[in-house]
């Protein structure tokens, strides 16, 4: 695949989101557990998503970082970035009580309907460079 500065840079913001993320949330781990146990889950899957989320970011983070492994990364980021955008979207249209927000650093700052254009626009940036990275896994 010849090399393509718009997926680089997508890449490369979904990088910087995630790894800001994830560090945001084990930097205050306590506060982070804490906003996520206020979330309306099931309890059991509060617990697995306090040390799952962060390492999930991490994860899809390292993906993308290496060619190889960047489709993948791609698919996770939309995952996440699907996930996140519907929760932020229910929020937004008052779905739930009480609405926490567990998400780390500047975002936190955030009203609802800007967080949910700005998951939005980071959703169809992960879903941008899902075909082009599928292509070039099939064919090596």
């Amino acid at each position: 695949m010849r090399y393509s500065p718009i997926l680089t840079i997508a890449a490369s913001l979904l990088i910087f989101l995630f790894v800001y993320a994830a560090l945001s949330k084990l930097a205050d781990f306590s506060l982070f557990k804490a906003e996520l146990a206020r979330q309306v889950l099931p309890v059991p899957m509060k617990a697995i998503l306090a040390w799952t989320l962060p390492e999930a970011e991490l994860l899809t983070a390292t993906a993308l970082y290496f060619r190889p492994t960047r489709y993948w990364g791609f698919c996770l980021a939309f995952i996440l970035m699907a996930a996140f955008t519907i929760y932020t979207g229910l929020a937004v249209f008052h779905f739930f009580p009480l609405v926490p927000c567990s998400c780390g650093g500047v975002v936190r700052k955030m009203s609802w309907r800007l967080h949910l254009v700005f998951n939005v626009f980071f959703l169809l940036l992960s879903s941008l460079g899902i075909y082009p990275e599928r292509k070039e896994a099939k064919r090596q």
